[in-house]
C-alpha cells in the first residue's frame, strides 16, 4: 500500500513541483495507517495529433511529450481518486481536476467509481463553494 510505501507506481517527483511535493508528503504522513495504492504522473488522454511531416519516431515522441498527466491517483477502496496537488485551493487546480478526471475515465472504462480530488497546502474559504458544486472533494493538509 501506498501509505506503507509498499506499492508505489511511477516517481512523485519526476514531475511533481517540490511545494506540492511537501504538500503531498503531509497528505501521506497523515494517511500512513489508511491502506490504498497509488500511481503517480499518470497518462491521461491520448495527447495532440502529431502533424503529417514528421517520422514515425517523431509522431511517437509528440504524443508522449503531449499527453496529460495526473499528479497521482490513488485507489481507495472501490474508487479511484484522481488527484491534483496544489499548495493552495486555486481555480487552477479546479480546472485541472476535472480535465483529467475526464480524460482519466475516458482511458479507463468502465472506471464508474472515479472521482475528483483537490489536495491543498492552504485553504481559500471562497472557492469551496466552486469546488463542491463542481463535484471536487478538497482536502487541505496545512503545515
Amino acid at each position: 500500500m501506498c501509505a506503507n510505501f509498499s506499492q508505489v507506481t511511477g516517481d512523485r517527483l519526476s514531475h511533481m513541483d517540490l511545494n506540492d511535493a511537501k504538500v503531498w508528503d503531509r497528505w501521506l504522513k497523515k494517511h500512513l495507517e489508511e491502506k490504498f495504492w497509488c500511481e503517480y504522473d499518470v497518462p491521461c488522454g491520448r495527447g495532440r495529433q502529431a502533424v503529417d511531416v514528421m517520422g514515425p519516431v517523431e509522431r511517437a515522441l509528440w504524443q508522449t511529450l503531449t499527453v496529460k498527466r495526473a499528479d497521482v491517483v490513488v485507489h481507495w477502496v472501490s474508487l479511484d481518486w484522481v488527484v491534483e496537488v496544489k499548495p493552495r485551493v486555486c481555480m487552477s487546480g479546479l480546472g485541472q481536476v476535472l480535465s483529467y478526471l475526464h480524460l482519466y475515465r475516458l482511458d479507463h472504462p468502465p472506471i464508474s467509481r472515479s472521482v475528483a480530488w483537490l489536495v491543498a497546502g492552504e485553504d481559500d474559504p471562497e472557492l469551496r463553494p466552486v469546488f463542491q458544486n463542481a463535484g471536487v472533494s478538497v482536502e487541505v493538509v496545512e503545515e
